[in-house]
């Protein structure tokens, strides 16, 4: 369901065990200067949201490089490994959260859809909390979901 005031989308799906939360916007961009910024999430990452505190590469954007990454997110640090797991350029990334994360965050993507000179960019997290745990951690997924939809707006103004 669309978030009010945001010019793209934000919802979650849940399938069985597993709840995906996707935002996506519109940005008056080509696919090629996203995904620019993308390759220079290190430096960037930052300026995309103020619990952003640190983004690594190991071996720069591209499959099978690490990355790690540390966040603030319901007022506590966390600090997550992963793998960049699928890529195409100017197009895709999907990553996969090592031990602990992925245990309840296996991982999530960033596509990049191409229209005409303008762009739609499209985050997911997926998380495994269907059925009854997903009601329980409900008050933390709505601000996961804000943080994504922040994320997408934070974009559009960085690189309109």
């Amino acid at each position: 369901m669309p978030r009010k005031g945001h010019r793209g989308e934000c919802h979650s799906r849940i399938d069985s065990v597993m709840m995906i939360l996707r935002d996506a916007i519109r940005i008056n961009a080509p696919p090629e200067k996203i995904f620019e910024w993308l390759r220079n999430l290190d430096t960037n990452y930052r300026d995309w949201h103020q619990d952003h505190v640190k983004w690594e590469f190991y071996g720069g954007l591209r499959e099978g490089s690490e990355c790690y990454c540390e966040e603030l997110m319901h007022g506590k640090l966390h600090r997550m490994k992963g793998r960049i797991v699928k890529l195409r350029e100017n197009r895709y990334v999907e990553y996969r959260f090592s031990f602990p994360t992925s245990l309840i965050c296996p991982g999530g993507t960033f596509a990049i859809e191409p229209d005409g000179s303008n762009s739609t960019f499209v985050a997911t997290l997926s998380f495994r909390l269907g059925g009854v745990l997903s009601r329980l951690a409900k008050k933390r997924m709505d601000s996961v979901e804000d943080h994504m939809r922040e994320e997408g707006l934070n974009l559009k103004r960085i690189l309109e």
